[in-house]
């Protein structure tokens, strides 16, 4: 990217994504929090897509699953919307809609806010 574009540019971090390649964020959240930081740097960060994971740490799968019913849990979704650094940074769920999408949003949501505090 050239020098004088490079502020107009942002990431989107995927949490499904990010375990699927490799980046545990279930026994290591800060670790993967300060890689990010040294990599691309926390400044670049735009926004979050935020959903469970059907497949194992690394599997590099892409395979969503509803927040804290797969393989990443409840505990490091509790951190990040606790996490003040992430505070301020868009968030949106990309969960399995089952029969319901509605529903099934409204309910995660739910779950998400309910991790506050």
């Amino acid at each position: 990217i050239p020098a004088p574009q490079r502020d107009r540019v942002g990431v989107c971090v995927d949490t499904a994504h990010i375990f699927a390649a490799g980046y545990d964020l279930v026994g290591d959240y800060d670790g993967v929090w300060a890689r990010f930081d040294d990599v691309i740097g926390h400044g670049r960060l735009r926004m979050m897509h935020l959903n469970d994971s059907k497949a194992p740490l690394g599997s590099r799968k892409d395979r969503h699953e509803l927040i804290g019913e797969g393989a990443i849990g409840e505990e490091p979704f509790r951190r990040i919307m606790n996490d003040e650094r992430l505070a301020s940074i868009g968030k949106v769920i990309e969960t399995p809609k089952l029969d319901d999408a509605e529903t099934t949003d409204r309910r995660m949501l739910d779950r998400l806010r309910g991790y506050i505090g």
